[in-house]
């Protein structure tokens, strides 16, 4: 009927995530068109590590270890994390592009000490590269997690898949971009004074 017809040539945006896509196959006018197109969102709805601060030193040796959690977007996976004088780093690398789907990934070191798994239902690891391995949620495929063959007693933590409501405080004494050499031409870094590293740090 003229209803299908209408359907079927009706034209329907798609969306692909940019950090996916060979770099060199960007265009410049589509890499930056976003920055004069694009939808106000509100700032109430970003997560409190997105534009993180570092605290003094003062407030850090003040805290105990602060738990926060985090989990992959099905429930199959869930963790805990002792991130007290934790950083945050940005890696722009070109795995981590292409398992996000964004700009980058970020970061998290938690000692094995102060880290575990409360469900790991889904949890598979994965080789990603011959530094180290990545923990996956079979089910959902979210990337929640790296642990690199140079240091076993520790466990990174993708900030992204932090719960929002878990990170309370500022707890970072170092914030950092790295690989900052691979990044994409659609982004640019923010002005936020803190050190970018060409390669991995």
């Amino acid at each position: 009927d003229d209803d299908d017809d209408d359907d079927e040539d009706e034209v329907r945006p798609y969306f692909i995530a940019l950090g996916s896509v060979e770099d060199s196959s960007i265009p410049p006018a589509v890499g930056l068109g976003w920055r004069s197109s694009f939808e106000d969102w509100s700032p109430a709805t970003q997560s409190r590590w997105w534009l993180a601060k570092l605290t003094s030193r003062e407030n850090l040796l003040a805290l105990n270890a602060r738990e926060v959690s985090g989990g992959c977007s099905c429930g199959s996976c869930r963790f805990v994390a002792a991130i007290c004088l934790g950083q945050l780093q940005h890696c722009y690398c070109n795995l981590c592009r292409r398992m996000s789907g964004s700009a980058s990934m970020t970061w998290i070191p938690a000692s094995n000490e102060g880290f575990r798994w409360t469900s790991r239902e889904g949890l598979i690891y994965l080789d990603t590269t011959r530094h180290g391995q990545r923990g996956f949620c079979r089910h959902c495929g979210c990337c929640l997690a790296i642990v690199y063959h140079s240091q076993p007693d520790c466990t990174w933590p993708v900030a992204g898949a932090l719960d929002d409501d878990s990170v309370k405080e500022q707890l970072w004494c170092r914030i950092i971009h790295i690989c900052c050499s691979m990044m994409q031409n659609w982004f640019s870094l923010p002005d936020d004074g803190y050190p970018r590293l060409k390669y991995a740090g």
